[in-house]
């Protein structure tokens, strides 16, 4: 019986909330906040191009702002418009995926560093 009533009162419902409980917010943004506006229809003036187009200097769009760098290494695929006249590459990522796809780095054939991971040796 003694050990039934200490497992209730370890049961029972706190009064206050726990720290686990609380509401936190991490980041700037509210997750409801509506979608960023889309790119003026002036920035698609012209003759549309392809990706031997893109020079230093064009602007990317990308769904969203976030993580955007001053040099980004993008891929081919992630192209999805180019527009030489208005200087505008629209790409096919949100802004926030640059870091995390490692697009801020520069690709492995350009690197000057030790690649870290070696294969091990046969015997």
């Amino acid at each position: 019986m003694a050990v039934l009533f200490g497992c209730a009162l370890l049961a029972r419902q706190p009064a206050h909330p726990d720290a686990l409980d609380a509401h936190r917010v991490i980041g700037t943004t509210d997750f409801d906040a509506p979608a960023p506006a889309p790119a003026p229809p002036a920035m698609r003036r012209g003759m549309p191009g392809t990706v031997a187009d893109v020079r230093e200097g064009f602007t990317l769009y990308a769904s969203g702002l976030h993580g955007a760098n001053e040099e980004m290494w993008i891929p081919v695929e992630a192209v999805m418009s180019v527009w030489p006249e208005t200087g505008t590459v629209f790409l096919a990522a949100k802004g926030d995926e640059m870091e995390h796809f490692g697009w801020n780095r520069p690709p492995a054939s350009f690197r000057r560093t030790d690649a870290g991971h070696r294969a091990p040796k046969s015997f």
